[in-house]
């Protein structure tokens, strides 16, 4: 359904019935290369307009970025590696203007970002968010949630709606 929910702003028409405009989806996992903590991470982009069985052939896939170590970056240090992404994926949207076979003066381009797939801690850090035992609502945020002493685990008051985490 999402794939025709993306209108053209300039059309009003689906964005994938523009002609040469593509679907993306991001991709980011983190991997070890040696039998170590040692810990890389790849940003990748795979096409959606592909047929299913063509997405991930090695020669399909753009990396956009390798994230070198030792271990994974945090939640705010990920920023930095996607700053560049996400520029590129605003002019890409709007549409560049390059060089193809069929038109060796130039056709415009366009691209828009449809998914993001990524195991959950990747997809945390991707958006914004704190890891799954963190005790801080944001990674911006200073106040944190209240835990048991000696643990990580929150500690909830009930209310009439059930329970909520109080912050203090």
């Amino acid at each position: 359904m999402m794939w025709y929910d993306l209108l053209d702003p300039n059309t009003g028409l689906p964005f994938v019935e523009t002609p040469r405009s593509l679907m993306l989806t991001l991709n980011i996992d983190w991997f070890a290369p040696f039998n170590s903590g040692y810990s890389c991470g790849a940003i990748y982009l795979v096409c959606n307009n592909l047929p299913r069985a063509d997405c991930f052939k090695m020669e399909n896939v753009i990396l956009v970025g390798v994230m070198p170590g030792p271990k994974e970056p945090s939640t705010y240090e990920i920023n930095s590696y996607l700053e560049a992404l996400v520029d590129s994926l605003l002019r890409l949207f709007n549409g560049i203007t390059i060089p193809t076979f069929q038109e060796p003066n130039g056709t415009v381009i366009r691209a828009a970002l449809l998914n993001i797939a990524c195991d959950i801690p990747a997809a945390r850090k991707v958006g914004g968010f704190t890891s799954h035992s963190s005790t801080r609502a944001c990674h911006k945020c200073t106040r944190e949630f209240v835990v048991f002493p000696g643990t990580s685990n929150l500690v909830l008051y009930p209310t009439y709606n059930g329970f909520i985490i109080t912050v203090i």
